[in-house]
């Protein structure tokens, strides 16, 4: 076996010049989400007090409203937040379905008296773009004071009187990811909301023969917490219209888990780059990742415990120093077996470095991509100009002397290991 490679640096190119090259001016995102936070919200006290001859009972919807926005320049492929443009707003309101349930002096009765709708002050906040990492939060207090006071329907002399005892909505936002990537740039986010609504309730009786006052009873409606998912749009680098594809897709885990309320984790991603700001193991001193780089951190899959997996991986001098059907590829021991077709879900492929080698291999992959570059010399030309860049200009400079078809077969690669491996 006598597999070809590729060394190149995994970042996107475009072409320097003519109609499909990026625009010299920066080009303004203006980023956005609105959600309901509380779609679907509903608590059911019961009947409170349980064993009172007078009880009350309320039946809570809400929503709250929240307003995530931020600016950002794009020009190229690297995305630049706009000072002092973050802002978030939350606007919540509560509907709250009353029962009364009366037992005592004489009065037997048991029904909703009304549906009353209370709104709460909107809230408002700043923050620097993009809130990577950081925590952004909202807090609405209740103020206390009566709601209502009215009549119990078929119950002459009868008064319920509803009074808001305190409470408070409390939101978080956090940034998830900002990137820019392909022509493409995206901003998402996370909130979390919480809270309480704290009540009182009494039942007035002024009858013919009896004067009765039942309460004030406490009633509190907990808001429990909540975590939404925040797209704040994909744009375009080029326009900044809005544009389909999720260039953070891949960049972090799974945004409906993480906590904006924890601080900067290893799923967050630096919003000025197109990678994770966490150790990447195939990243070289100069940043860029390089296929077949053997500097890179772990080799192995040996904390998972599958011994088959990690002897094919470690460095090597020649195929003899692996075993398990591996070869030596650049001072690495690289698995090669027919079924890793993706590099991900088989166990032979135990990390991103043997990872971007192995899905060079024939039938892999992305072997077909590698041929069609070793058959084209100004592909070849572009990755040895690209391999030994620092610094964006560079990749520019690259990218201005290189052909329109060699850079989209470059950055057809580059999607390819990066969708692998990434």
């Amino acid at each position: 076996m006598n597999p070809r490679f590729l060394c190149l640096s995994l970042a996107w190119l475009v072409p320097a010049c003519g109609s499909t090259g990026p625009s010299s001016e920066p080009v303004t995102l203006d980023f956005r989400a609105e959600n309901d936070l509380l779609a679907g919200f509903e608590q059911d006290t019961g009947f409170l007090p349980a064993q009172s001859p007078a009880a009350i009972r309320v039946v809570a919807g809400a929503t709250a409203s929240l307003v995530a926005a931020a600016q950002a320049t794009a020009t190229g492929d690297t995305l630049t937040p706009v000072a002092e443009s973050g802002l978030v707003t939350m606007e919540a309101g509560f509907s709250l379905e009353v029962s009364a349930r009366i037992d005592a002096a004489g009065v037997d009765y048991e029904g909703v008296i009304e549906t009353f709708e209370y709104g709460i002050e909107p809230a408002m906040t700043s923050f620097e773009p993009f809130a990577i990492g950081e925590t952004v939060t909202l807090e609405s207090a209740l103020p206390p004071g009566e709601l209502a006071r009215v009549p119990i329907p078929s119950v002459p002399g009868a008064t319920l009187v509803v009074d808001i005892a305190g409470g408070q909505v409390n939101a978080a936002y956090s940034g998830v990811c900002a990137t820019a990537m392909g022509g493409l740039a995206q901003y998402t986010g996370q909130a979390v909301i919480d809270g309480s609504i704290q009540l009182e309730g009494t039942i007035e009786l002024e009858l013919l023969v009896v004067s009765e006052t039942f309460g004030p009873f406490p009633i509190e409606v907990p808001i429990p917490a909540a975590t939404t998912a925040l797209d704040l749009g994909t744009f375009s680098t080029a326009d900044g219209m809005p544009a389909e594809g999720s260039p953070c897709d891949g960049m972090v885990g799974d945004t409906d888990t993480v906590d904006p309320t924890a601080a900067s984790g290893d799923t967050m991603t630096d919003p000025t780059t197109a990678g994770p700001t966490t150790g990447d193991p195939t990243m070289g001193s100069s940043g860029a990742m390089t296929v077949g780089d053997s500097t890179g951190g772990e080799t192995s899959a040996t904390e998972t415990g599958d011994e088959s997996s990690s002897t094919s991986a470690g460095e090597c001098v020649d195929d003899e120093g692996c075993v398990m059907g591996g070869t030596c590829v650049e001072d690495q021991c690289v698995p090669v077996p027919s079924e890793c077709d993706d590099g991900l879900d088989c166990d032979a492929c135990p990390s991103v470095t043997t990872c971007s080698l192995c899905v060079q291999f024939e039938g892999n992959a992305c072997s077909e991509l590698l041929d069609a570059c070793f058959f084209d010399d100004d592909c070849v030309a572009l990755i040895d100009c690209t391999n030994v860049c620092e610094d964006e200009m560079c990749f520019e400079a690259c990218a201005g002397a290189s052909t329109a078809e060699a850079i989209d077969l470059y950055n057809e690669i580059v999607s390819c290991i990066t969708g692998a491996c990434g």
